[in-house]
């Protein structure tokens, strides 16, 4: 059970809902006092602030330049939105999750980037800024890469 439910739990197990019944409060019109309130507006601070602590997703588009495949298998290019080469994935072994078939297919959307000289979108569900993204090996892998028209 995670945190917040044993906090919601601690919350009901506290409130004395016979004393709120017998001085007529409805099951929804909550008859609560300031240090309950209290706890439940620090409580959900708390949720908020948690919750929102980590990297989100990014969307990095960019020019495709420079794309090679190395004698490991490795799918890596450079895109104008780093200014650097980054890995994308591996074409002979799963790398970081991707597949080798969804690799295959990443590196034909961006050869086709290159070829139209067309922008690249690369989604990370879970990455800093698109400048400032680990290079080369220490990429994290994408999410999915489309081609932008």
């Amino acid at each position: 059970m995670t945190w917040y439910y044993a906090v919601v739990l601690n919350y009901l197990r506290v409130f004395d809902f016979r004393a709120a019944y017998k001085k007529g409060a409805i099951f929804m019109d909550f008859y609560l006092r300031k240090d309950e309130l209290q706890k439940i507006f620090a409580s959900l601070a708390l949720i908020f602030s948690c919750s929102f602590s980590f990297a989100g997703g990014q969307f990095c588009a960019g020019k495709v330049s420079n794309l090679f495949v190395s004698s490991s298998g490795d799918v890596t290019a450079n895109f104008a939105f780093r200014g650097d080469f980054l890995t994308v994935c591996n074409l002979n072994a799963e790398w970081k999750g991707v597949s080798i078939t969804t690799c295959a297919a990443w590196f034909s959307v961006l050869k086709a980037s290159v070829s139209r000289q067309s922008e690249a979108t690369l989604h990370y569900l879970d990455a800093p800024s698109c400048n400032v993204i680990p290079i080369h090996q220490s990429a994290p892998a994408p999410y999915y890469v489309m081609l932008n028209n």
